[in-house]
C-alpha cells in the first residue's frame, strides 16, 4: 500500500482542507478518469491553492489512494456499527438492516464508487481495503454467533465470511454494471433472500 500523505493534517482547518481535496478528487476522477484528472482541476474543485494541495499530497495518484482509503474506512465503520447493533435484534431485522445500509451507501453516489473501484489497482490500493473488510467480517461473525442456535449447523465465522464477501461483491458489481438496481428495493430483497436462505431462515 502506498503512502498517501506527505504530512498528516493536525488542526481542524487542515483536516477540512484535506477532506475537501479528497472529495474533489472523487468527483473529478469520476467525471474525467484518472488519466484526465489533474491536480490543478482537483485543487480548483476543492477551492484551495495548488500549493496547499502539494503540502499534503505528492500527486493525483496519492490523492486517489487517500480518497479510496477514506471511503473504505467510513463505509466499513458504518457496517461494523450496524452489525454490533444487530447482535441485539432479531436475525431477520439485523440482516435486512446491514443489507439495506450496504446498498444505500453505494446508491448515494454510484458513479463515484464505480470510478474508485475501477482505478484502485492503478494506485496500489485495494477497494475495499482488506483490513476494513475483515473488521466487517468479524462484526458479522459476532452478530451470527449471537443467533447461533437459529443458524445451526452453520458456523458463524465461515458464514460471516461467505455472506460479507458475497454481498459486497454483488453490490460493487451492480454499482459498476447495473446501477439502476441500486435505486429501489429489488436488490435489497434479493440479497436478503440470499442471506436468509443460506442461513436456513428463508
Amino acid at each position: 500500500m502506498r503512502r498517501t500523505h506527505r504530512k498528516e493534517p493536525k488542526q481542524a482547518r487542515s483536516k477540512a482542507l484535506v477532506d475537501a481535496l479528497l472529495t474533489a478528487t472523487e468527483h473529478v476522477v469520476a467525471e474525467l478518469g484518472l488519466d484526465g484528472a489533474t491536480t490543478e482541476a482537483i485543487a480548483a474543485r476543492a477551492g484551495v491553492s495548488i500549493g496547499s494541495l502539494y503540502q499534503y499530497f505528492a500527486d493525483k495518484e496519492a490523492l486517489l489512494a487517500a480518497a479510496i482509503a477514506r471511503r473504505s474506512a467510513q463505509g466499513n465503520d458504518a457496517m461494523v456499527a450496524e452489525a454490533e447493533d444487530g447482535s441485539r435484534r432479531p436475525l431477520h431485522d439485523a440482516i435486512d438492516a446491514m443489507v439495506r445500509l450496504l446498498v444505500k451507501t453505494f446508491a448515494a453516489e454510484p458513479a463515484v464508487y464505480a470510478s474508485l473501484d475501477r482505478e484502485a489497482d492503478r494506485v496500489g490500493e485495494q477497494s475495499p481495503h482488506r483490513e476494513d473488510l475483515e473488521r466487517v467480517i468479524e462484526a458479522s461473525r459476532v452478530l451470527l454467533a449471537a443467533h447461533k442456535e437459529a443458524i445451526a449447523p452453520r458456523d458463524p465465522a465461515t458464514s460471516a465470511f461467505v455472506l460479507t464477501v458475497a454481498c459486497t461483491s454483488v453490490v460493487r458489481d451492480a454499482t459498476a454494471s447495473r446501477p439502476e438496481l441500486l435505486a429501489n428495493d429489488t436488490l435489497i430483497d434479493e440479497l436478503n433472500a440470499l442471506c436468509l436462505g443460506y442461513l436456513g431462515q428463508a
